[in-house]
């Protein structure tokens, strides 16, 4: 049974059971009378609509901090999420987003990490400039992790923001104007895979998780929710009910991205509104060809306001390019991994929208 309203309700009082396991803080799904649900962390979620924008905001701060076998996970969380150490206040930066006055044709990137978001970063701006130039970074495109929201104002339009928030977090502005987003996705075993080797390169959970194991990461991390950003479930889910309300968002499956980019580069040009051609869209196809487009970024700084961030923390950033494909996690599921996570995919996404391709 689908317990998700399709519209939001405020409740005045909820009573929320918080049971704990030995990774930490697992809380259960409680809902009031009116199936409202709440979030793992005992916190109202709800998604913001055109029609249901609160100026309010309540950030639940808190922290995770576990020892299991050699690795020490310790983060911030902000509402249950975790998110990496930075050097501003995380949670004032999720306001400062929350009310940043964009522009009319502004367009977000809304994706989970590790599902094609520098992938689609170059395709969005080859659209929006109507040329096969690759960006040229001065600083990240993923507005949570800029040094200051102001350097945006420098930027030509039309213009595109990247982003790893939940759907609640978006710009108000945006959303309320109809703007438009263009939201990828990736089958979670692939996104997971991906994800295990980013935190592993980046050192992503403190100096000793260059030794964890995928094993590791499966039990410790993927099972348990004990992710930065937060799970692929909840960000998929939170978005499956945006798309309820809000039509300007537009969804791009990495695999079929993969299959046939021609069209769904022509898709995209089309929801976009932007001046393109059938050349221009091959041109584009060419160019962004995963394999093309690794061998001439590869050492490119994608995120180098981050790089001076993370070098005080003795971590550093990975190379987001790394195989490109679809199927790669036959080669880490074991069975057993793979039958559990298929009962956890049942559990999570029952009575939701979302279309996975593998």
């Amino acid at each position: 049974m689908n317990h998700e309203p399709t519209t939001p309700v405020r409740v005045a009082t909820i009573r929320v059971r918080i049971a704990k396991d030995c990774y930490g803080y697992r809380p259960n799904i409680a809902t009031d009378s009116n199936n409202t649900r709440t979030d793992r962390y005992g916190l109202l979620r709800h998604v913001v609509t055109n029609q249901n924008m609160s100026e309010e905001l309540y950030i639940r701060e808190g922290r995770f901090h576990k020892k299991l076998g050699e690795i020490e996970y310790d983060f911030p969380t902000y509402d249950g999420i975790g998110y990496p150490q930075g050097t501003y206040s995380f949670s004032q930066r999720i306001k400062d987003i929350r009310h940043f006055a964009g522009r009319s044709d502004d367009v977000l990137l809304a994706t989970y990490p590790k599902t094609g978001t520098h992938w689609v970063s170059e395709i969005l701006h080859m659209l929006l400039t109507g040329e096969t130039n690759y960006i040229e970074y001065e600083f990240s495109r993923d507005v949570t992790f800029l040094p200051n929201l102001n350097v945006l104002e420098h930027q030509v339009s039309p213009r595109f923001l990247s982003l790893h928030l939940p759907y609640k977090w978006f710009p108000m502005s945006h959303i309320k104007q109809g703007g438009k987003i263009v939201h990828v996705t990736r089958n979670p075993k692939d996104t997971y895979v991906s994800y295990y080797h980013h935190a592993v390169e980046a050192l992503q959970y403190g100096l000793n998780t260059g030794s964890m194991t995928w094993n590791d990461f499966f039990d410790q991390c993927l099972m348990t929710k004990n992710l930065l950003f937060g799970s692929w479930f909840d960000y998929e889910k939170e978005m499956s009910l945006a798309k309820k309300s809000n039509k300007n968002i537009y969804t791009i499956h990495y695999e079929l991205l993969k299959k046939d980019p021609e069209k769904e580069i022509d898709g995209l040009s089309k929801f976009l509104g932007v001046s393109s051609n059938e050349q221009l869209v091959k041109d584009i196809a060419v160019k962004c060809q995963f394999q093309t487009f690794k061998s001439n970024l590869q050492n490119r700084e994608v995120h180098p306001d981050i790089s001076k961030m993370v070098a005080n923390m003795q971590r550093k950033v990975p190379n987001v390019y790394r195989k490109g494909i679809v199927g790669d996690w036959k080669n880490y599921f074991t069975v057993a991994q793979n039958e559990l996570f298929e009962e956890m995919y049942e559990k999570e996404m029952d009575g939701y929208d979302v279309k996975v391709i593998y």
